[in-house]
């Protein structure tokens, strides 16, 4: 679901493609590490629910700031709709 989220959001505001993002390793521009404290489901709940964290440059105008969350949320939510789909009925 991200991929298609950034590339959507791509559109707005570019793509941080660095090695290393706020301190994190990255690649294409997603971190899959975190800090203590962040935002996120508590330790060991399972199963783990997926967790997309978005984040914009703060010297951005808040107008594309905006425009890029939109676009990547509606991204999100389609992709989620046919993620769901599939999911196995208990």
């Amino acid at each position: 679901m991200i991929e298609p989220a950034l590339q959507a959001a791509g559109e707005f505001l570019p793509r941080n493609r660095d090695e290393v993002i706020d301190g994190f390793r990255a690649r294409n521009g997603i971190i899959r590490s975190g800090y203590d404290g962040m935002l996120s489901a508590p330790p060991g709940l399972r199963p783990r629910p997926f967790e997309i964290v978005l984040e914009v440059p703060a010297q951005a105008p808040t107008y594309l700031k905006e425009a890029a969350f939109v676009a990547a949320l509606r991204s999100i939510l389609a992709s989620y709709r046919e993620f769901i789909a599939y999911a196995p009925n208990p």
